[in-house]
């Protein structure tokens, strides 16, 4: 047991530094949202976007918080599921730290979102449920398992 809270310590300070090294990148993507298949909050979020921005760093700047609320709406939404499938109190456990963390940062995006009149995605994205669809996949401590290697490679 002390092990896995040693491990939830581990993953969040991982999970931090990924945020941050995945919001770097997305800020300075210039990718295009047309590459996604289906139409989801976040595809609305984009194209909002794409009609209300002609600048450069605007576009960047709403591409960013649209990332960044992907990523913590989908781990909410997981972090929700494992508190409630999760067999292991510790890894329930964990997914009640992880979807404290990731609801408050949420927040602050979100109300920077607002601040800049940026739309951002509303509800899990297609990723999230798909990720929950191959957890739906396992079961028993096989569940918990692929939880914590999705939380860790995150």
């Amino acid at each position: 047991m002390k092990n896995y809270l040693n491990l939830s310590k581990i993953v969040l300070q991982v999970f931090s530094i990924l945020a941050l090294l995945l919001g770097a990148v997305f800020l300075f993507s210039t990718t295009s949202c047309n590459t996604f298949t289906g139409k989801d909050t976040k595809m609305v979020a984009h194209q909002l976007n794409e009609e209300k921005f002609h600048e450069l760093e605007d576009k960047r700047n709403a591409a960013f918080l649209v990332e960044a609320s992907e990523i913590h709406l989908n781990e909410i939404y997981l972090a929700r599921v494992v508190q409630k499938e999760g067999k292991q109190i510790d890894v329930k456990q964990l997914g009640k730290l992880i979807e404290k963390i990731n609801s408050s940062t949420l927040n602050n995006l979100t109300g920077l979102a607002n601040k800049k009149s940026i739309s951002i995605p509303t509800s899990t994205t297609l990723k999230g449920l798909e990720a929950l669809e191959f957890l739906n996949k396992k079961s028993g401590l096989e569940f918990d398992k692929e939880y914590c290697d999705m939380i860790v490679a995150s």
